[in-house]
């Protein structure tokens, strides 16, 4: 059966005379191996449309007339598209539920698509952009939640598969899969209901100043504008404002701010509204281990599900994983591990997984191993009104901790899933002269960030520091390096394959028999 994919033009919304072709504005391709794709949408993407159709026989038949139109791209390649017609429009057919009017829609496709779905006479400049608000807010929570996704970004569709994501004026949502390989399409019986809050609403006026408030915040405080030389800040305010004072609601207002602040490309950057899910600045760090791979490739793993387990080979190798340094009980949990570990003749430390927590107890890991207080990092604060103003760098160091230290050669395996303070614990090693460090280099993101109320029930989070390794350096984005670089695909790690732990195990069982000794000394 063919499936027919139209948008018909319609009275009553002015286009110009030759239309826009999308195709022309988004001239990127895609390969078809999967792979994770960023994407962004701005300002820039918001269209107006004549009229938008989809047909598949008497399973379903969308129709509606004037309507928003937003895209997202990878690499200039168009990649989903969220459709909000002006008044409401009607499903019908055999897979449609009955009586309910459609309030958006959210399309996945594959970029070749793009003027089938959207032909270049339906197609027109926007007015504003705000369409772009409710875009953002609906593709923070469901781009990815149907399908065709790598990690936390979406991977791209096959030629002729599509996504319709459908939520209707009573919350109801469907979700239509098209399979363009077996020409089918179904209804996905996992999505009933939309989980987007209930909306709050705001002033123009209280809209504004929580805009202010946090552009403000960020221009006196922010410690990375150096970092960031292609961000005018002047320039962000005079784009997004606009947009927080169209706003009318909480998630608006919010969703403005957030959409300003994921300019700066920090990963430390939030934006904090009830329980709304707002975009937020986030790259691909490939992950180069499996957690529970230690289980089967050294023995069984102790410690249960928490931030620290441990085990030890049948030759006396230790192994001691630390996910996250975000209690005190870490490390306990880590000196607890290293009293049984403590007779064997070598470690290995693995934070590839670590997503932070607090400087202090990274410091209490660190202490476990370091042999004299060393500095390991040196902060910047803004120290006056330019943006760029930083004060002389702060020297931070990690002394020993506890009654012994691990003394043997300590293998410490990093990755680019190792973050903030899982950073910080990876300067802290590479003072250690027992430890040689494997894998990739770390995620590069430290900030020490303040949450600060801007009003109307509204947050941000606001990186205090711009932090740089032992020799001064920034190491934002570019991370913590390692000694050994061991690089694979993330396809090359499984439960039973994981060839940095593996290289860790053959450096250490290299060392000769009659220099082992025990680590606790």
């Amino acid at each position: 059966m063919k499936v027919a994919l139209c948008a018909v033009a319609v009275g009553g919304l002015a286009l110009s005379a030759c239309g826009e072709a999308l195709s022309k504005r988004y001239k990127g391709e895609l390969d078809e191996k999967p792979r994770p794709l960023e994407w962004s949408s701005t300002p820039q993407d918001v269209w107006k449309l004549s009229a938008f159709a989809f047909e598949r026989g008497s399973q379903l038949e969308l129709k509606c007339g004037p309507a928003a139109l937003v895209v997202g791209a990878s690499g200039g390649a168009a990649i989903w598209a969220f459709v909000e017609p002006a008044t409401p429009a009607a499903l019908s057919g055999s897979l449609a539920p009955d009586g309910t009017a459609l309030a958006h829609v959210l399309v996945r496709f594959h970029p070749e698509q793009l003027d089938e779905l959207f032909p270049p006479k339906t197609v027109g400049k926007a007015p504003d952009a705000r369409a772009l608000l409710a875009a953002r807010r609906v593709v923070a929570r469901q781009l990815t939640e149907t399908g065709y996704r790598w990690d936390q970004f979406p991977s791209a569709l096959p030629k002729g598969s599509l996504v319709l994501d459908c939520t209707f004026a009573d919350g109801a949502r469907r979700v239509f899969q098209l399979d363009g390989a077996k020409g089918e399409l179904e209804l996905d019986s996992r999505f009933t209901r939309s989980e987007l809050p209930a909306a709050v609403a705001l002033s123009s006026k209280d809209a504004e100043r929580a805009f202010e408030a946090a552009w403000e915040a960020f221009d006196r405080q922010y410690a990375k504008f150096q970092l960031r030389p292609e961000v005018d800040w002047d320039a962000v305010r005079k784009s997004y404002a606009p947009l927080a004072r169209g706003a009318t609601t909480t998630w608006e207002a919010a969703t403005a701010i957030a959409l300003a602040l994921e300019l700066l490309r920090d990963l430390h950057v939030h934006v904090e509204c009830g329980e709304e899910r707002l975009p937020f600045y986030w790259r691909y760090r490939p992950q180069n281990g499996v957690p529970d791979a230690a289980g089967k490739l050294i023995g069984e793993l102790r410690g249960g599900a928490s931030d620290v387990r441990w085990a030890r080979t049948d030759d006396g190798i230790g192994f001691l994983q630390v996910n996250g340094v975000g209690s005190d009980d870490v490390a306990k949990r880590v000196d607890a591990a290293l009293e049984e570990l403590g007779d064997t003749w070598g470690l290995i430390l693995d934070i590839r997984f670590n997503g932070g927590g607090s400087t202090n107890v990274a410091a209490s890991v660190a202490g476990r191993f370091i042999d004299s207080e060393k500095v390991y990092a040196q902060s910047q604060y803004r120290s006056g009104p330019k943006r760029t103003q930083l004060g002389a760098k702060q020297p931070r160091s990690v002394a020993p901790r506890g009654p012994w230290r691990y003394q043997a050669p300590v293998m410490a395996l990093f990755g680019q899933r190792c973050m903030s303070s899982g950073d910080e614990l990876a300067l802290m090693l590479v003072q250690c002269p027992q430890v040689t460090t494997l894998g990739d280099r770390t995620a590069g993101s430290s900030a020490a960030p303040k949450l600060i109320d801007v009003g109307s029930g509204i947050s941000v989070k606001v990186p205090q520091w711009n932090d740089c390794d032992a020799a001064g350096q920034p190491y934002e984005d570019r991370g913590v390096p390692v000694q050994v670089e061991i690089t694979n695909s993330s396809e090359a790690f499984a439960l039973d394959r994981d060839p940095v732990l593996a290289a860790a195990l053959e450096r250490l069982r290299a060392s000769p028999k009659n220099k082992r000794a025990p680590g606790k000394r």
